[in-house]
């Protein structure tokens, strides 16, 4: 649900940020009709024994907070990175905790190597599952991380009626965010 500028505006500073989108013409109505259906995606996947697919929507959505990242920090100009280890040490020279960078980056090797690793037979299907299994909760801490330490933190006075927002900027309310990645089940 979107809060009404007024609502945030009213708000006690640090409630609310404002994060730039990372995509020049962002396909709002798409992005956010697949945010919605991901969490169903995942859960299809799990209960079909599909662990190669709740990996794959993972790291896409891994790579979604990334380039959100990447976005709301100062980054002189840099062009981001496409490949997800890349833009993981892109984020991490820019201030990326090193804690959640480690279990990224162990959640990436993990992930090649299940899913490169199952048709030469490095890797069993039952192993693929407790890789996944093992990596829960990363996309929820770094979701959490991402929102609390980037974007634009919001005052009453830096909202002023006249600000106008690009197509795909989100202002989110942090705490209700927050809240919302710790209670569902995980991606």
């Amino acid at each position: 649900m979107v809060a009404p500028i007024e609502e945030v505006r009213a708000a006690p500073a640090g409630t609310y940020r404002l994060y730039v989108t990372p995509e020049a013409n962002p396909n709002v109505e798409a992005s956010m009709a697949a945010i919605d259906e991901l969490p169903n995606r995942v859960a299809q996947a799990r209960a079909a024994d599909c662990w190669i697919e709740v990996l794959s929507l993972r790291l896409q959505y891994l790579d979604r907070w990334l380039r959100v990242f990447f976005a709301n920090v100062p980054n002189a100009g840099a062009r981001r990175e496409q490949e997800f280890g890349r833009l993981l040490r892109q984020c991490f020279n820019l201030g990326l905790d090193k804690a959640l960078y480690d279990r990224l980056h162990a959640f990436n090797k993990m992930r090649r190597d299940a899913i490169h690793g199952f048709l030469v037979g490095t890797i069993s299907y039952a192993e693929i599952k407790d890789v996944t299994i093992k990596t829960d909760g990363i996309s929820e801490a770094v979701a959490a991380w991402v929102l609390q330490n980037c974007g634009e933190l919001l005052t009453p006075e830096s909202v002023p009626a006249e600000r106008f927002y690009n197509r795909g900027d989100a202002i989110q309310h942090i705490g209700s965010c927050v809240e919302f990645l710790r209670n569902r089940p995980p991606l």
